[in-house]
């Protein structure tokens, strides 16, 4: 599962447009899965993001804001395919899919991929997680550490079946 923030898919060939903007993602479509008609919940990534994990609309998963995450209780997407014996990785690189979100729920493996990451641990300790996390994403360019986890992962991971959940914030 490929998420892009903010990525328009009026400007992928893959969903008619003219020029070939995204080769990579156009060959992923073709051996994969490619929806034309999805619809979000919402305009931004917090709810956007709980209710696809979810299948819950934002009413219902309440996470409608920055200082709301998701609640144990609530059964992701990740944690169905763990229960069915899939492995599950997620890399993402947005400050809304932070674990402190309640994101992590189901994943094996769920990497920050942002450039900032050990120093937002640090920041955990002392309250400014937040602050930091929100000031530092729109500055910092993580496609190339994305890829670079991701396959690693892979290489050590095709044996079984798995889910892996990959979030781009470059395009924001």
């Amino acid at each position: 599962l490929v998420s892009i923030d903010t990525l328009r898919a009026d400007h992928l060939h893959g969903y008619g447009y003219p020029r070939r903007t995204s080769p990579t993602l156009d060959r992923l479509a073709r051996e994969g899965v490619l929806f034309e008609n999805a619809v979000s919940t919402t305009s931004w990534t917090l709810p956007a993001h709980a209710a696809l994990f979810t299948g819950l609309p934002d009413s219902v998963h309440g996470v409608t804001d920055i200082d709301r995450w998701l609640a144990t209780n609530q059964v992701t997407l990740a944690e169905r395919l763990q229960a069915a014996g899939y492995a599950t990785a997620g890399f993402f690189s947005g400050p809304f899919l932070h674990p402190g979100y309640g994101f992590s729920q189901g994943f094996d493996v769920y990497v920050d991929c942002t450039s900032y990451a050990d120093e937002l641990q640090r920041a955990e300790s002392t309250g400014e997680a937040l602050t930091l996390m929100h000031t530092s994403a729109p500055r910092d360019i993580t496609n190339d550490r994305v890829r670079e986890q991701v396959t690693a992962w892979l290489e050590t991971n095709r044996a079984r079946p798995f889910f892996l959940f990959v979030h781009l914030w470059d395009c924001h």
